[in-house]
Formats: C-alpha cells, sequence, structure tokens
C-alpha cells in the first residue's frame, strides 16, 4: 500500500470534511500500486457524495499555480466515464500520485463542464482548491499506525540483551560496571538487581508484545526501566557521564569507518551543547535518549485520549525511526560480547 496512508484513511478523512461544494479535489502521493489503491478506497466508499480516486500520470499537470484551472479541467474529461451519471452533493475527486504537490497555493476558479453530474452545476463557476491529505490526514496516538506492539518487543529484547551484557561486564571486572552501578542501580547492589530483573524479565517473555517497563517505585523490575527514570530526572549535559558510564560497562562493538554513529532523530534533538568524541559514548548517549522516548511513545499511546491527533505520515515516520534505532541497538548489544 501507500508508504504514507492507507486507502481507509483517506477515505475517512474525505468523509470527515464536510461540504456542500459540488467539486473537491484532494491530492494524496501513493507509493504503491496507485488502482489497487484506487480500487480500496472505492470499496470503502465516500459516504453520500461521489468519490472518484483518479491516477495521475501526466508529469506536467499541477506544476503552476496560473494552469490549475485547466488542469482540474482537463483531469475531469479524461475521468469522465469514472463520474457517476449523477452525484446528489457533490463529486471528490482524489488524484493518486508519486510526487509531491508543486503549487502552493492550488486554488482557482473553475467552469465546471455542463455534463457535471451534479444537479445545476454544470457550466457553473466554482473556486476549487487542491487539497494535499498526504501530510493532513490526522490519526490518534491510539492507533494501529504507531506499531507499539512492536515498540513494546523490541523493548523487551533491549531489555535481555542489557542484562546479558551487564552479567558479562560484572563477571569479567567490578570496575567495568562500578561507575553505572552508582548512577543507574544505587543503593541497591548491582548483583542482587540483575538477578532480581532477571526473573522478572523471564516471566515477562510470553507477553513480549505487551511488555511496558515502569519507572514506579518497587515496579522498575528492568534495566529499561532504571534508564527511563534516569533520563527523565537528568539534563542532556549530565547525562554525557551516564553514557560514559554505561559505554564503559557495555563496551559495544560498533561499525568501523567514517559512518555517523548510529542515532534516532529524538537523540539528535536531545543532544548535548557540546559535541561527545567518543563513538561508544555517543553511541550509548543515544541509546539513553531513544530508550526514553519509546517508552513515553508507549505510555501516551495507552493514554492517547489525553492528547490531539496527529499528521499520520508523522506518527509512522516517528515510529519507524526508533525501532529501526531499537532494533540496531538490539544487534550490536548480542554482538559485542
Amino acid at each position: 500500500m501507500s508508504a504514507f496512508l492507507e486507502p481507509e484513511e483517506v477515505v475517512e478523512e474525505i468523509r470527515g470534511r464536510s461540504s456542500e461544494d459540488a467539486l473537491r479535489v484532494f491530492w494524496v502521493r501513493v507509493a504503491a500500486n496507485r488502482e489497487e489503491f484506487a480500487a480500496d478506497m472505492i470499496t470503502e466508499g465516500g459516504g453520500n457524495r461521489a468519490l472518484v480516486p483518479w491516477t495521475l500520470r501526466k508529469p506536467n499537470l499541477f506544476m503552476d499555480a496560473n494552469s490549475v484551472m485547466f488542469d482540474v479541467l482537463e483531469v475531469l474529461e479524461e475521468a469522465r466515464t469514472a463520474l457517476p451519471f449523477a452525484a446528489t452533493t457533490g463529486v471528490d475527486l482524489v488524484l493518486l500520485t508519486r510526487r509531491e504537490l508543486a503549487v502552493v497555493d492550488a486554488s482557482s476558479p473553475v467552469e465546471l463542464p455542463q455534463w457535471f453530474p451534479v444537479p445545476g452545476a454544470g457550466g457553473e463557476t466554482v473556486t476549487t482548491t487542491i487539497q494535499d491529505l498526504t501530510w493532513e490526514v490526522a490519526g490518534s496516538l491510539g492507533d494501529d499506525a504507531l506499531l507499539i506492539e512492536d515498540i513494546s518487543r523490541l523493548l523487551y529484547d533491549l531489555d535481555v540483551a542489557l542484562l546479558s551484557r551487564l552479567r558479562e561486564a560484572l563477571a569479567s571486572s567490578a570496575r567495568k560496571v562500578q561507575s553505572l552501578e552508582a548512577v543507574l542501580f544505587a543503593p541497591s547492589s548491582l548483583a542482587e538487581d540483575l538477578e532480581r530483573i532477571g526473573t522478572a524479565i523471564g516471566r515477562a517473555h510470553a507477553s513480549r508484545e505487551r511488555y511496558r517497563p515502569s519507572t514506579r517505585p518497587g515496579r522498575d523490575n528492568s534495566i529499561v526501566a532504571k534508564i527511563w527514570r534516569l533520563v527523565n530526572e537528568t539534563s542532556p549535559e549530565r547525562l554525557v557521564k551516564c553514557a560514559r558510564a554505561l559505554a564503559r560497562a557495555l563496551e559495544p562493538k560498533l561499525a568501523a569507518g567514517d559512518q555517523p554513529v548510529t542515532a534516532s532523530l529524538i537523540s539528535v534533538l536531545n543532544r548535548t551543547s557540546n559535541p561527545i568524541r567518543d563513538d561508544a559514548e555517543r553511541w550509548c548517549f543515544n541509546l539513553l535518549s531513544t530508550i526514553r522516548s519509546a517508552c513515553q511513545m508507549q505510555t501516551a499511546a495507552a493514554h492517547a485520549e489525553d492528547y490531539p491527533r496527529f499528521p499520520v505520515v508523522l506518527l509512522r515516520s516517528m515510529s519507524r525511526d526508533l525501532r529501526r534505532f531499537l532494533d540496531e541497538a538490539v544487534t550490536t548489544l548480542q554482538t559485542s560480547n
């Protein structure tokens, strides 16, 4: 399907935009098969308005604000056979395209053809605006677009990988984990905490897709939960010390070469004022920031009714970026032993 939106999301958005206009024109960027996308839209239906998805194949259309009127009329003529014989309330023409809408203010008066199916609208001049839905269709934080179950599973896998690496580090040398024990596990004993966390993680294996770390006192039975609480309480500048302690304990094996250290967008936005020069410390800083963001997203999704809706493309992109980093982090830790 679309790399951005699903057909049912587009149809739902159009249905939610009430209008008495004889003609509305929408723009949707689609990455996959547009004919299949159009067929699925028709299956969903357009309510009491005629829904006409149309694959836009001519690259020269809708490139100039001065020609919007002529471009709309050209598409209407091409799509004439797809339009109903009669539409009682209006027509919603949905242009399915591979590219971005090049015209910023795509609004123009259009003289509708005499054959236009809405009673009384044929030959009338109407003002038509090309509405770009690609970036406007909004969704709830509780929608499937976030793939929260995948985030939960990855957080569980990350907890398992962190537990394994810290156990190895503790067995290898107590000095490796001394600094981390002070910032993340105090006043508890690291060895006792790892034992307790290992038991809790083992019990949670059967429900990895519903795994939710907690920062509540007495319920932080995971390393991810402890990191989440630490980052909540620590400024980015002070978090560098924590990243240094974590890097010393984990000793992550990062890819050699000139490529930048892996990061999520959110970790870049939470970067420190002064660059972190050591690659392992920078990677651990990114890990700390990303863990917090993933846990926050879980919590926000669980209380979606408390928050506004956001563009679906933003939700999908944010989730995908977090999942990509978490997945790569698990692999990095698993190959570092």
